[in-house]
C-alpha cells in the first residue's frame, strides 16, 4: 500500500498491541490457555490462534500476500531471528509478551518520526 500516513502507521501499531495484549494472545495465555506449537492452535478447543498476517493490523496495512512482501512495515523483521519467530517456535506467555514489548518500542520510534 502506497502513501500510508504516519497516523495510519501509528494506529496500526496501537491496534497490533491491543490485538496481541488484550484481544487474541496474551490475555488468554494469562488466563491459563496453552498454545500447541506445531499447529498454533489453542489446547482446549483446537481453534487457530489469531497470530498470523491475516489478523495483525500492521500486516493488514503493509503485507502484500501476492508478493509476500511486508513493504515499509515499521516492525523490522518477522524473519528467523525475530521476536515473531521466537513466538512461533515457542508460543507461550513470555514470547507473546516479548511481541508486545517490541511493538511498544516500534510505536515510540514511529511516534518520534517527522511526517
Amino acid at each position: 500500500m502506497d502513501n500510508i500516513t504516519k497516523e495510519q502507521r501509528i494506529k496500526a501499531i496501537e491496534d497490533s498491541i491491543k490485538h496481541w495484549q488484550e484481544d487474541d494472545i496474551v490475555k488468554p495465555l494469562q488466563a491459563g490457555r496453552v498454545i500447541y506449537r506445531i499447529t498454533l492452535t489453542w489446547n482446549d478447543d483446537r481453534e487457530y490462534v489469531n497470530c498470523d498476517y491475516k489478523h495483525c493490523p500492521l500486516c493488514m496495512l503493509f503485507y502484500d500476500d501476492t508478493t509476500y512482501d511486508c513493504g515499509d512495515c515499521p516492525l523490522v523483521s518477522c524473519g528467523q531471528e525475530s521476536t515473531w519467530m521466537a513466538f512461533s517456535l515457542k508460543p507461550c506467555l513470555k514470547t507473546a509478551q516479548a511481541m508486545v514489548y517490541e511493538l511498544r518500542a516500534v510505536l515510540i520510534m514511529e511516534d518520534m518520526k517527522h511526517d
